[in-house]
């Protein structure tokens, strides 16, 4: 298991033997190797290049036909607004296959007559995206054949295996037209009119993937643009659940236990933070106060699902090895009564049993939601239909989409499998 953050912070505690002299050893703390379960992820600030993929197919020429209060027709001009003033934006259109468009032929997606593809395949565009790029695919999520596991294992391994995340941004707007794929082995269509009912507003979607800041980045502009419209909604699936994962250096640590704050040691290395152990025989008890405060659009947690997760690596020649008996760490994480938001968590061991002699250990901790802690927001079911509505038509309501919640499920446990988010953490290198 691999974590990302921007900024790490690292706990140097070392155990001091009264009498002592550091010597020669402080030169091999200050080269540790590189840490097994940390990556650093460098904050460039470069131009975007953002790619749009428009589904160009009949079912799609309903969103185009009644005007009034209608976001998908202002959609071209705002995604190139948005895509010029974060870099540079292309155009495609796709059915079965991908076609770019050229100079200002985007603006044809606002023209009823120019859908025409039969077939659409959110596959192939996967496939073809670039993952250095800012990749939006625009369409009503009905796929032909649709296999909406496979296509969110294709968004696992093409982004959030590679700590990208991907955003579900639905759009509930007026509709007339045909929707095809309907009925008895999606052979049909149905006619749908939603009217100015608000109520009856057919949903399209952007798929937004790319890396966490152009994501984040894409729904600013978006929100800059479509104001509180309660029609927009946002889901964001990330590894970053907070803005500054809480660590040693901003929680309260005046509960901490048989430490001192000790600097002996030469370390070059400004992430590192140096401790001294009081006693070797006596449990040292690593104690945090944090407050948790989720970013807005990531899927809400369970507070009661929440785990305290360690690993143990021992450095043997040069190499990190790491130790499956974690039973001589204990950790337990208490939620406040009084603020629900607020989080006493405490990692203690006994360094006389933790440490081998001449040892170098490392220890990282971090609390997680878990693979059942992410629940989806309330808008996710509100605006599913099960595959039932889709093959009888007496049961299909134009203002919901089919199987929803499946796509929007896989799409969180594959972006959990990926990367179990840290809502807090704390790394501790000891040197016995």
């Amino acid at each position: 298991m691999r974590k990302v953050w921007t900024a790490i912070f690292l706990f140097l505690l070392t155990t001091v033997v009264a009498g002592c002299a550091l010597g020669d050893d402080e030169a091999s703390v200050a080269e540790l190797p590189p840490l097994p379960n940390v990556e650093i992820v460098e904050d460039k600030n470069e131009p975007v290049v953002m790619d749009v993929y428009w589904d160009a197919t009949c079912s799609m020429q309903g969103y185009t036909t009644i005007p009034q209060n209608n976001i998908y027709l202002g959609l071209p001009d705002n995604l190139e607004d948005i895509g010029t003033n974060l870099g540079e934006v292309h155009f495609f259109r796709f059915g079965e296959n991908i076609t770019p468009m050229e100079g200002r032929q985007h603006r044809k997606f606002m023209e009823s007559g120019f859908y025409n593809e039969v077939i659409t395949s959110a596959n192939k565009v996967i496939e073809n995206s670039d993952p250095n790029h800012l990749s939006i695919i625009l369409t009503d999520l009905f796929e032909t054949d649709a296999d909406w596991s496979n296509l969110a294992k294709q968004i696992k391994e093409k982004y959030f295996l590679k700590y990208q995340s991907v955003a579900v941004i639905g759009i509930k707007n007026p509709f007339k037209g045909d929707i095809f794929d309907v009925g008895y082995e999606n052979s049909g269509k149905i006619f749908y009119d939603s009217g100015l009912d608000n109520a009856k507003f057919r949903p399209f979607y952007m798929l937004v993937m790319g890396s966490d800041k152009d994501v984040r980045s894409f729904i600013t502009k978006c929100k800059e643009r479509m104001g509180n419209d309660e029609r927009v909604k946002y889901l964001l699936f990330t590894n970053k659940m907070v803005d500054k994962v809480p660590d040693l250096t901003t929680m309260d640590t005046s509960n901490m236990k048989n430490l001192f704050i000790d600097s002996k040691l030469t370390i070059n290395d400004k992430r590192l933070i140096e401790y001294g152990i009081d006693s070797q025989d006596e449990e040292v008890d690593i104690n945090g106060i944090f407050d948790y405060a989720q970013l807005a659009d990531v899927c809400p947690i369970d507070k009661n699902k929440l785990q305290s997760v360690v690993s143990i690596h021992y450095l043997k020649d040069g190499v990190w090895e790491e130790e499956t008996d974690k039973s001589k760490i204990k950790m337990q994480l208490d939620q406040s009564e009084e603020a629900p938001d607020k989080f006493q968590w405490s990692v203690r061991f006994v360094p006389q049993d933790l440490l081998p002699a001449d040892s170098i250990v490392l220890i990282e901790a971090f609390v997680s939601p878990g693979r059942d802690g992410l629940q989806l927001p309330d808008w996710v079911r509100e605006w599913n239909m099960d595959s039932q509505g889709a093959y009888d038509l007496t049961q299909f309501d134009g203002s919901k989409t089919v199987n929803f919640v499946k796509l929007v499920s896989s799409l969180k446990d594959n972006c959990v499998s990926a990367e179990i988010p840290s809502i807090a953490n704390m790394f501790v290198v000891i040197k016995n």
